[in-house]
């Protein structure tokens, strides 16, 4: 198809022509052979693997990327003004995906991130890779890279697998989260290593009227066996009003440097509800504090009834070994007006902490055997 893996030919319409001959033979395979290929923003259809031996550079050029209206369960870009760029990689409403290979997709992200720090963009920008309404997906071996905005999104999906692979870009890198299953359900991300300049792991579920209007929550989302470098947090929300539900972060090593180890983040705005979440037998390394629970993360009009936040489970959570760096444990602020329930935690040594546990609005929770002492004050209230 012409394209050429110089650094420096423009190949997007190379590629989407690959991409229409794959779906015009009902499936096949998309080869990126050993080479840099510069492409802008190119659709998978049903049937396709995209085996990536060389790398794939993100076009520094707006004109690359084809500009799409808001996710439904969003109403905005989520970054800047209504409509976005579309993603480098996307697929919408097909099935039976795969992305692999020992190669690297690298989004070029600085300069996005440069037209977004100078006030520069209308639009919100690129994904690296989007996968929209997309059934069983496999994203295996290859380096996601610099993406421009979040790394890798599934919304709207169903059976996404994410394994062995690393995502990486600046710490310093805006809104570059590394995966956010959104609205998404049979989700398993595992064995991947993560370093990015916000959450390394984001669970969504749609914003506001927007998010409770489509209605459509995460669930079913496992996260296991990988290791989590520089960002934000493992987090769930802040969108989360579509629901999220059936969540387990299991066997995960938080080296860090990161701001928070694990975070359910909401507000009074969002609705929707968080439940039968469990985080176990996890390490955290070099983290400010290693659990948040915030329903302050933005603020507006309330919206009743607010996000119903109810077992949560810790258990098993410990320091890395040699760990020496002092953490505050934990933290959880829920509604007063609708406090958080049924929290369990168990065999928790969060230890040398730098100040005690804090909490407000807690009901019904179970404590045993956790150090630092001092959180079994949110069991009495």
């Amino acid at each position: 198809y012409g394209a050429k893996g110089d650094g420096a030919t423009m190949n997007t319409a190379a590629f989407r022509a690959a991409s229409a001959a794959i779906k015009n033979n009902g499936g096949g395979l998309l080869l990126v052979p050993t080479g840099q290929f510069i492409a802008g923003a190119f659709n998978l259809t049903s049937n396709t693997t995209l085996e990536v031996q060389g790398t794939i550079l993100g076009a520094q050029e707006k004109s690359q990327y084809p500009i799409i209206p808001p996710l439904p369960s969003y109403g905005v870009s989520r970054d800047v003004g209504i409509n976005r760029y579309q993603a480098l990689i996307m697929t919408h409403e097909v099935r039976n995906v795969t992305i692999r290979g020992t190669g690297v997709i690298d989004g070029q992200g600085s300069y996005w991130w440069d037209l977004h720090k100078s006030k520069q963009l209308s639009n919100g920008r690129p994904r690296l890779v989007e996968l929209y309404n997309t059934t069983d997906i496999e994203l295996t071996g290859v380096t996601l890279r610099n993406s421009g905005f979040w790394t890798v999104h599934p919304v709207y999906s169903k059976n996404f697998h994410m394994h062995h692979l690393q995502i990486t870009a600046p710490s310093d890198s805006p809104n570059t989260d590394g995966v956010d299953p959104d609205s998404s359900e049979n989700v398993l991300i595992e064995h991947c290593d993560i370093s990015c300049g916000d959450d390394v792991v984001a669970i969504k579920s749609g914003i506001d009227a927007y998010g409770r209007a489509v209605g459509i929550p995460a669930r079913n989302v496992t996260v296991q066996h990988n290791i989590f470098r520089a960002g934000h947090s493992v987090a769930i929300g802040s969108e989360v009003s579509g629901g999220v539900q059936d969540i387990l972060i299991y066997n995960n090593t938080l080296l860090g440097p990161l701001g928070v180890g694990m975070k359910i983040k909401t507000s009074e705005q969002r609705g929707g509800y968080i439940r039968n979440v469990r985080y176990t037998s996890n390490t955290f390394g070099q983290t400010s504090t290693a659990l948040v629970l915030d329903t302050r993360y933005s603020h507006g009009p309330p919206f009743f009834p607010l996000t119903k936040i109810t077992g949560i489970v810790y258990s098993n959570l410990s320091r890395l070994q040699g760990t020496t760096q002092a953490v505050a444990p934990g933290e959880w602020t829920c509604f007063e007006d609708s406090p958080c329930e049924g929290f369990v935690l168990t065999d928790i040594m969060l230890q040398p902490a730098s100040r005690s546990w804090q909490c407000s609005n807690m009901k019904n929770t179970t404590v045993r055997n956790v150090m630092p002492d001092g959180l079994a004050a949110c069991s009495n209230e």
